[in-house]
């Protein structure tokens, strides 16, 4: 599937979004985060950033694809766990 929002809304406004959110809230290395309906994966690489080397994201989208692609994107910086929701629930492991 082809991530809902496009390259130039991705780039010229949720990246930026993104970067600003990541800045404001205090993740830190290692912690564990979820980039929740991550669709193309724009925040991922940001949380990715901000809790490696040791964090975890947990990517989540309604197509497991997209998340699996979101998470393949920052697998170099981080753990990551791409699951999928059926629009209501998300099965996670428990810790």
């Amino acid at each position: 599937m082809r991530p809902r929002f496009g390259a130039a809304l991705s780039a010229t406004v949720l990246r930026p979004l993104a970067e600003q959110l990541v800045q404001e809230i205090d993740l830190r290395p290692g912690a564990v985060v979820c980039d929740l309906m991550c669709d193309g994966g724009t925040l991922t690489p940001f949380l990715a950033r901000a809790i490696a080397p040791i964090g975890v994201v947990v990517t989540i989208d309604t197509d497991l694809e997209l998340a699996t692609q979101a998470a393949e994107n920052v697998l170099h910086v981080s753990k990551v766990v791409p699951k999928m929701s059926d629009g209501a629930t998300v099965a996670l492991d428990d810790g």
